[in-house]
């Protein structure tokens, strides 16, 4: 069986309001920090992305089928 989680691939999941003005803290720990961008997830990545967010945390399998909206999966990738 082919893993959903890809060896570069690092799963968070944060809690914020609704809508594009949502702010987050993102807290990197350790001897290296960097900037980082954050862009939602579209199509195949957030689909692959969230199968991976519910197998590592089943709540989310349960709260979207509770929700009618679609949960944003945020990406975020190192600051060019």
């Amino acid at each position: 069986m082919t893993s959903v989680v890809q060896e570069q691939d690092t799963i968070v999941a944060l809690a914020t309001a609704i809508g594009r003005g949502a702010i987050a803290l993102v807290r990197l720990s350790g001897p290296e920090a960097f900037a980082i961008v954050a862009s939602e997830a579209q199509s195949a990545e957030r689909e692959r992305l969230w199968a991976a967010v519910k197998k590592f945390n089943p709540f989310y399998a349960q709260y979207e089928k509770i929700t009618d909206r679609q949960i944003p999966v945020v990406v975020l990738r190192r600051a060019s």
